[in-house]
């Protein structure tokens, strides 16, 4: 597609999750969560984000879109 870019993940946000799935595969993990499917893995990404920017911190995926 032109014109589309590649969603920037957080590293640390998929850090994180391995304390909630322990086999977690970092590899497919981002390729569900830039593809945008609908999974247990792209859930916990999404939460997990959204807890860190309601406790008024910032994730790397923020500080990337004022670069």
């Amino acid at each position: 597609m032109v014109g589309v870019h590649p969603m920037p993940i957080d590293l640390d946000l998929l850090h994180e999750m391995k304390r909630f799935i322990k086999d977690l595969d970092a590899a497919r993990a981002e390729e569900d969560i830039r593809s945008n499917r609908h999974n247990y893995i792209t859930t916990t990404y999404y939460l997990l984000q959204k807890q860190v920017l309601r406790e008024g911190g910032k994730t790397n995926v923020d500080l990337q879109l004022y670069l």
